[in-house]
């Protein structure tokens, strides 16, 4: 979309919806522009890979707050590493779709069981 980093580009698109981003460096909050807000309930931070990651602490979805910012999920990754941006759901379906399951050990460490989202599907990950 434009080669600002991604941080500038959602500060920006917040500031023209008048959502008044207020924050420093790497953390800022400001109204979510995908609900009517008197107080900022967005939160938005940069990751250590200078991602930008967004949460609305009223519930919305972040796709609904990309949509408001006419933005896509690509937009907020850096540049460089836009191509691996997926929806935040690409490994997982794929690992769904496969028919495989992660499993995690129990607190006895004794038996492993399914992490959530996969329950009922057992396999090893050969």
């Amino acid at each position: 979309m434009t080669n600002a980093d991604p941080l500038s580009l959602v500060l920006d698109r917040l500031e023209q919806l008048d959502c008044r981003p207020r924050g420093w460096g790497r953390k800022w909050s400001a109204r979510c522009p995908a609900h009517t807000d008197r107080r900022p309930s967005l939160s938005i931070a940069e990751g250590v890979d200078g991602q930008v990651l967004l949460k609305c602490h009223a519930g919305c979805d972040t796709a609904e707050v990309l949509g408001e910012l006419d933005l896509t999920w690509a937009d907020l990754y850096p540049p460089d590493s836009r191509r691996k941006a997926t929806n935040g759901t690409g490994a997982s379906r794929r690992l769904a779709e496969s028919g495989r399951t992660t499993t995690r050990p129990n607190r006895a460490g004794t038996r492993r069981t399914p992490l959530p989202g996969f329950a009922g599907r057992r396999a090893s990950l050969g």
